[in-house]
């Protein structure tokens, strides 16, 4: 039973990366209006499972590395890290509702470092998500473990 909690409970965290990639899309393309909006794209119907497929990768990481990494900071810096990974990523997708023509070091240096400030924001909520269920974890493991 502990394990099985532990693994909703490690899912639930790790869905968190999809939560920063997705909020810092939306950031970057509300940013002119200051307002959250999903970026128009011709060939995407489902912005929220593009997300979530273009997260995958870092929730499935974090997922693995979790069962390694003892530390509360280690496995918070390692969320942080695929976090940032999975937002980058989202930035390369998502490129063309910005422009039509973007080089890779385009993307990298005026869509994701020129954007570091709402990209921090969105790292705030999801790194408040994960400390939230990082609690809920202890917590609950306290608890088992006097029963």
């Amino acid at each position: 039973m502990q394990r099985f909690l532990g693994f909703i409970l490690v899912t639930i965290q790790a869905l968190g990366t999809p939560l920063v990639a997705g909020l810092f899309i939306c950031a970057v393309t509300g940013e002119p209006r200051r307002t959250l909006e999903w970026p128009f794209l011709i060939d995407v119907d489902y912005p929220l499972l593009e997300i979530l497929l273009l997260s995958l990768p870092s929730i499935l990481l974090y997922a693995a590395l979790i069962r390694v990494l003892k530390s509360r900071r280690w496995r918070a810096a390692c969320f942080a890290l695929l976090a940032v990974l999975a937002a980058y990523f989202s930035c390369v997708v998502f490129a063309q509702a910005f422009g039509n023509t973007w080089t890779s070091s385009e993307i990298f240096f005026a869509l994701f470092l020129g954007h570091l400030h709402l990209l921090a924001i969105a790292l705030l909520l999801g790194m408040l998500l994960w400390w939230l269920i990082d609690v809920l974890t202890m917590a609950i493991r306290g608890r088992l473990s006097q029963a």
